[in-house]
């Protein structure tokens, strides 16, 4: 996801509507898929994004594969972040 918002912003200048995120089926919008939360999901992306940087022979695409397996790299350090804080459960008070 960071990767595609670098290449978003990197190209218009702007960030996406969450309109626009929604259809392109990127957890936008209430569903997040369960592997967003494991690092090694993140990693294994940058790892093959760096393998195909390292086939292209046009510079601006490598440049840009390489943008993204950054962002899949910082999207594993997240994860790995959150893994490491406490679960939080959340009581609902009723109300007498």
């Amino acid at each position: 996801m960071a990767a595609f918002l670098l290449f978003w912003v990197g190209r218009l200048g702007t960030y996406p509507t969450t309109s626009a995120l929604r259809v392109r089926g990127l957890g936008i919008g209430g569903f997040v898929p369960s592997d967003a939360y494991d690092a090694g999901y993140w990693l294994e992306r940058a790892f093959e994004a760096r393998r195909q940087a390292e086939e292209m022979t046009h510079p601006p695409a490598k440049r840009e594969m390489l943008l993204i397996a950054a962002g899949y790299e910082l999207l594993a350090q997240h994860a790995e972040e959150r893994s490491r804080r406490p679960q939080v459960t959340w009581v609902r008070r009723s109300r007498s």
